[in-house]
């Protein structure tokens, strides 16, 4: 495996855990869509509260320069888009699997 990966699979790892650490149950992860990807899926409920979805999309940063330019508006990741239509189809598939009565929303 390369020392990308690793990086990559250590911050994801820390990321659930603090989700984890937070409260959230981890529903999801690596889910994949077409040819995206959204590392971890989570969520909390809280009895008072209306149910919290965390979908996140881990993508360190390890050059100033891609940083920069990222904040700047300049940088965009196409990944993001695929990303968001993923959740997209993930949060419509478990309503119509709600609806007809299918207890496994995976």
């Amino acid at each position: 495996m390369g020392k990308h990966n690793e990086f990559g699979k250590e911050g994801e790892q820390i990321a659930t855990d603090f989700l984890l650490k937070k409260g959230y149950t981890i529903s999801y992860r690596n889910y994949r869509y077409l040819k995206a990807e959204i590392d971890i899926i989570a969520q909390k409920i809280k009895k008072s509260d209306k149910p919290v979805i965390v979908f996140t999309k881990y993508g360190p940063f390890t050059d100033n320069s891609i940083k920069n330019l990222y904040y700047a508006g300049v940088a965009a990741y196409p990944s993001v888009g695929r990303a968001v239509r993923a959740a997209r189809f993930l949060v419509e598939r478990t309503k119509i699997k709600k609806r007809l009565g299918t207890g496994d929303n995976k």
